[in-house]
């Protein structure tokens, strides 16, 4: 098998991958303050969560997702049908 070299991390590319958690991080808090305020929606997240196997104790080996990634694939309100790391799609 050949291995290759990786190529170089740039800056423009850690200056990407930090914008791209701090804009995650800003849809996680507003969809958060939107379950606190809105009765409706904490019903709604609630539903998704149970839907996708939402995960209580994040250190436990059983299969879910964990509460902040249950909020992410909550907050973008598309219906959810298949979800799936990395690995999950190439198998």
């Amino acid at each position: 098998m050949k291995r290759g070299r990786r190529r170089p991390v740039t800056q423009a590319m850690k200056d990407r991958s930090a914008a791209s958690r701090t804009a995650a991080r800003e849809a996680l808090h507003a969809y958060a303050v939107l379950c606190l305020n809105d009765p409706a929606e904490l019903e709604r997240f609630r539903d998704i969560a149970a839907s996708i196997g939402w995960k209580l104790d994040p250190a436990s080996d059983e299969p879910g997702y964990s509460l902040q990634n249950a909020l992410l694939l909550a907050a973008q309100r598309r219906p959810l049908t298949h979800c799936g790391g990395f690995d999950y799609w190439l198998s």
